[in-house]
């Protein structure tokens, strides 16, 4: 009798410990607090200043005068 006591009684302590696990899986239905496709700009935005920078550095290397002066410092 003392044994189904025992047994009962741990069910009834542990039962709400799975209240509690299933409360935080239903917090995750809220919207998140950033969107996706603002995920999706932000992780676009170093490769486009990547490219942005590329293209000023080729612009700078490509003008006369970058020219002159890679002339004057070869030997």
């Amino acid at each position: 009798m003392r044994f189904r006591l025992k047994i009962y009684v741990s069910v009834l302590a542990i039962a709400p410990l799975f209240g509690f696990v299933a409360v935080p899986a239903g917090a995750q239905d809220k919207q998140h607090v950033v969107s996706l496709s603002d995920l999706n700009k932000d992780a676009a935005r170093p490769a486009q200043t990547r490219q942005s920078n590329e293209e000023a550095v080729r612009t700078l290397l490509s003008s006369d005068q970058a020219q002159k002066s890679a002339e004057v410092r070869q030997p």
